[in-house]
């Protein structure tokens, strides 16, 4: 089983299972109809991908995320994370342009998470994607200074958060 990108770029399944933290064989459960092609290094052909992490604990959500920016044109590298020590460690290395959220992990806020990224005065955007966003979750989320609070059912605004901040990056 295979990615296929409309913008060339394409990763096999066990690329998206490695970076992901998906067991390869859960992969046609997770996603039974997907395309078949086959991907190798995409480094080549951006140079300029949006670096996301992801706290995210569900790995099918965080795959469909990331195939939902890989399809839409994206060229990014998405880290997911899904604890807070793993979190913490991405912050470290630093370089992210974008940070996105789950409201919650097992053991692990996703408002601790922004509050981390603050203290850390990380600049990229922190943006919560959680599949119960009211809109008092919402206004909470940007009361505390997230860049948006969105909703994984709708993904489209998240494509098009990416795409800004992607084309800002490229624009320099």
């Amino acid at each position: 089983m295979h990615l296929h990108c409309p913008n060339g770029v394409k990763w096999s399944s066990t690329k998206w299972c490695r970076s992901l933290g998906i067991e390869e064989a859960k992969w046609e459960k997770i996603f039974p109809n997907m395309p078949n092609t086959s991907i190798e290094d995409d480094s080549r052909h951006s140079p300029l991908p949006l670096r996301i992490v992801h706290l995210e604990d569900d790995a099918a959500d965080a795959a469909l995320i990331a195939w939902t920016l890989c399809t839409a044109g994206i060229q990014c590298r998405v880290t997911r994370v899904e604890n807070e020590t793993n979190y913490a460690a991405a912050l470290r290395q630093g370089n992210v342009d974008l940070i996105l959220s789950d409201c919650s992990v097992p053991g692990f806020s996703g408002v601790a998470a922004l509050q981390m990224a603050q203290a850390a005065n990380v600049s990229a955007p922190f943006v919560f994607v959680s599949g119960g966003a009211t809109p008092e979750t919402r206004n909470e989320a940007l009361q505390l200074g997230a860049a948006e609070c969105l909703s994984k059912e709708n993904r489209i605004q998240l494509v098009f958060l990416a795409q800004r901040i992607w084309q800002n990056k490229a624009d320099g």
